[in-house]
């Protein structure tokens, strides 16, 4: 269990006397990693060819990285190949869950569920060295017994998302930076899914759009936390189990975070934030 003191010279924050005590109102965890206003994560589906050649590097060139959704029968045919699938984890993007056979799961059976969720864990971690954190449900479809079977030993399942491509969503440019700045405005988590590039499922006709929209993206990164889908689903939840219990002592203030959550499953660093004479200062900690 990790403890925090602050006192009215703020250690913990090195900062310049304070005038005032530090008071428990005066701590909280930051809504986002780093105080940031909101998130995005992009994330890709179904392991299409053109993930590794084209949006893998563009990611890379805004200093970003993706979630990548692998269907398990499909690896080394129509889709991304073992090795391709192997290279895109060792270079820090996530590789996720999209099922066996990417079946309709709400009209199968739970063992059939948990079929196409368990070979598809057992391929990639062959793979990759590292069980899925997460699973995206083929079509976009799932219900309570679904969801329940697919978090087993997992950090977060995509059960919301915004499409962008061309052939289906008719996605713009300018029509893409307006949903980035509501997601700022509003303060939330925006989570983008997008399929074929060049073809396949809502291609692009002009898929320089999307770069240039990873590029403008990348230079709010003052005011948004980019990440992967399961680095930001376990903050989110973590912010949301973990309680600050404070105590107060003369001009000390103790801070006791205590989280109910599973540590071997979620252990991404959280941010304190605490306010002295009206100046915020974060902390990372872990829960």
């Amino acid at each position: 269990m990790k403890r925090f003191s602050i006192i009215a010279a703020a250690a913990l924050v090195c900062t310049a006397a304070i005038a005032k005590a530090p008071k428990p109102d005066s701590v909280r965890i930051a809504k986002y990693r780093d105080a940031k206003a909101a998130a995005v994560s992009f994330t890709f589906d179904d392991g299409s060819l053109d993930h590794y050649p084209l949006v893998a590097p563009e990611l890379e060139k805004n200093g970003l990285r993706g979630t990548f959704w692998i269907i398990g029968n499909s690896v080394g045919t129509w889709a991304v190949s073992a090795d391709q699938v192997r290279d895109l984890s060792d270079r820090g993007h996530e590789i996720g869950n999209h099922t066996w056979s990417h079946a309709d799961l709400v009209k199968i059976d739970a063992e059939a569920v948990r079929t196409e969720i368990e070979r598809t864990d057992s391929l990639l971690e062959s793979i990759t060295g590292k069980r899925p954190e997460a699973v995206a449900f083929p079509f976009n479809r799932y219900d309570k017994s679904v969801l329940a079977e697919a978090m087993k030993g997992r950090v977060a399942c995509r059960t919301w998302q915004t499409g962008q491509g061309q052939a289906r969503n008719k996605s713009t440019a300018e029509g893409m930076t307006r949903w980035l700045d509501k997601v700022v405005a509003e303060g939330r988590w925006g989570i983008t899914m997008t399929h074929g590039i060049s073809s396949g499922y809502d291609a692009w006709e002009d898929e320089t759009i999307l770069w240039n929209f990873f590029a403008e993206v990348a230079s709010r990164q003052d005011e948004i936390w980019v990440d992967t889908f399961s680095k930001v689903g376990a903050y989110v939840a973590e912010r949301d189990a973990c309680v600050l219990v404070t105590s107060q002592k003369g001009r000390m203030l103790t801070v006791t975070p205590q989280c109910s959550l599973d540590e071997s499953l979620y252990h991404e660093p959280l941010t304190l934030v605490v306010t002295l004479d009206g100046v915020d200062h974060c902390l990372s900690f872990n829960p």
